[in-house]
């Protein structure tokens, strides 16, 4: 039995994030974000091989500039992580950081923002194995709109 598709808009964003952004970062090139899909297929749905960051980047309303927070040891450990699965990103660390730089321009981010790197297998098949399987690296970016954290704080324990 064939189900309905909604092809209604996403419903509005939860919490501090804003919508996507339209354009994202896939494999060496910016990208609308509706086109950059991973496929039903990819091994880092069934097997979640794959290694992923999360950037800050602040926004100074007197410099009218973002700013990243600490992007090349995101990238650093992003790389050390990528080597643990037996991976080597595409890319050196001076490299993503500019790609970061330059997605944040494309996307015209004026706010605080989260970027999103993600380097994971990916493809069009469902192999049962992780060698010789396609790898996929993009990052995304969302604007933070209000308090990242509740302005009450956070409430944890450790045991």
């Amino acid at each position: 039995m064939a189900s309905a598709i909604d092809s209604s808009p996403a419903a509005a964003p939860v919490g501090g994030f804003g919508a996507p952004s339209p354009v994202v970062f896939v494999d060496g090139e910016f990208v609308a974000t509706d086109v950059a899909r991973v496929s039903a297929h990819a091994n880092v749905l069934s097997y979640g091989i794959g290694t992923f960051e999360g950037i800050r980047a602040s926004w100074n309303d007197d410099h009218e500039q973002l700013y990243l927070l600490e992007p090349d040891a995101h990238y650093e450990r992003m790389r050390r992580s990528a080597r643990v699965l037996g991976l080597e990103l595409p890319y050196r660390t001076d490299e993503l950081v500019e790609i970061s730089a330059e997605l944040l321009r494309r996307n015209d981010i004026r706010s605080d923002a989260y970027l999103r790197p993600l380097y994971i297998l990916a493809g069009d098949e469902l192999p049962v194995r992780v060698h010789g399987v396609p790898a996929r690296f993009q990052i995304a970016v969302t604007q933070v709109v209000g308090d990242y954290i509740a302005s009450t704080g956070v409430r944890c324990t450790v045991s």
